[in-house]
């Protein structure tokens, strides 16, 4: 059986342990950052999933609305502040790229693993 399949707004979620913080004797852990996405770059124009676009891996991305502030890394990339989806189906395809599900892998920040919330439960995604 399939999964549900990912439709615009669904969102890419997750919790950042990389970042660090100025402190008093220099730069310290953040501690753990909340980070919730709801993907609407680079959906599909020309397939939705229950009237809303459908979301492609290795593609549709989103930014995160829990914004990281006060966050510096000196010696890392600056946080992207994005949850990109990373794989899809390997049997479904959208405008040219897998289709993205609730099985789908994601990434987020700096390269942390996230879940995808996919609500398209109507339209499962093999």
């Amino acid at each position: 059986m399939g999964a549900p399949a990912a439709k615009q707004n669904d969102r890419v979620n997750g919790v950042c342990q990389a970042h660090l913080m100025p402190g008093p004797t220099g730069q310290q852990p953040a501690g753990p950052q909340v980070f919730s996405a709801p993907v609407t770059y680079s959906v599909a124009t020309s397939v939705e999933v229950e009237g809303e676009k459908a979301v492609k891996a290795l593609a549709s991305f989103g930014l995160n609305d829990q914004t990281h502030i006060g966050l510096t890394d000196p010696f890392g990339l600056p946080p992207t502040q994005r949850g990109i989806v990373t794989t899809g189906s390997s049997t479904v395809f959208v405008e040219g790229q897998p289709m993205a599900s609730s099985s789908s892998r994601c990434v987020m920040c700096f390269g942390s693993p996230a879940t995808l919330a996919a609500t398209g439960a109507s339209v499962l995604v093999g």
